[in-house]
């Protein structure tokens, strides 16, 4: 979780082509995992390990035709909603 504080983009969305109008309200979340790298039987494999989940109601993002914030500003402790290890 190192990348974190980075200025790093680490989400990304672009409106579909066939309608780029927004028509409805609705409320938004942001789920990151992290995720190791570990090796099973001589290969690497990826596990999830931990989450977290943000809440986007309050947070100032760049407005394009994307979705545009670096992992520092969406992963900031006053949007953090939830988060757990993953197997206990």
């Amino acid at each position: 979780m190192a990348n974190m504080g980075t200025t790093q983009r680490a989400f990304y969305f672009s409106a579909s082509k066939q309608s780029s109008k927004v028509t409805t309200d609705g409320r938004h979340l942001v789920l990151s995992f992290q995720i190791p790298a570990a090796s099973r039987k001589k290969k690497t494999v990826y596990i999830p390990v931990r989450w977290r989940m943000y809440d986007t109601v309050t947070m100032f993002v760049q407005v394009k035709h994307e979705f545009n914030a670096s992992n520092r500003q969406i992963y900031r402790e006053e949007f953090l909603l939830a988060q757990g290890i993953i197997g206990e």
